[in-house]
This record gives C-alpha cells, structure tokens and sequence, in this order.
C-alpha cells in the first residue's frame, strides 16, 4: 500500500443509475459502498466525514 493510498480521500457522489446517490472512488474512479473504509478495487482509503446519514 503506497503512502498516497493510506491518506484519506473523501469519495465523489454522482448520480446512479436508479436516481439515487453513488460513490466513486477519486483514485481509480471505481464504485465504492458507502462508509466502506477502503476502496475494494484499488485500496484508497476514503474519508465519509462530510457524508451525510441519509
């Protein structure tokens, strides 16, 4: 794991496909399920402090 991926990167919401809110990974740009702590695909760590509980 390199030193970039052990510092937090808040994930970008995007619209689904179903309407609802997604969430991509900003390293690799993969889905990420919500408050995982890392990316499954690339291993980015993600920070979900500003995402709200709905």
């Amino acid at each position: 794991m390199s030193d970039e991926s052990r510092t937090p990167k808040k994930p970008q919401a995007v619209l689904s496909v179903f309407g609802g809110t997604a969430y991509e990974c900003r390293n690799c740009g993969d889905e990420v399920q919500k408050y995982l702590p890392y990316c499954p695909w690339c291993g980015q760590m993600q920070d979900w402090s500003d995402v709200d509980e709905s």
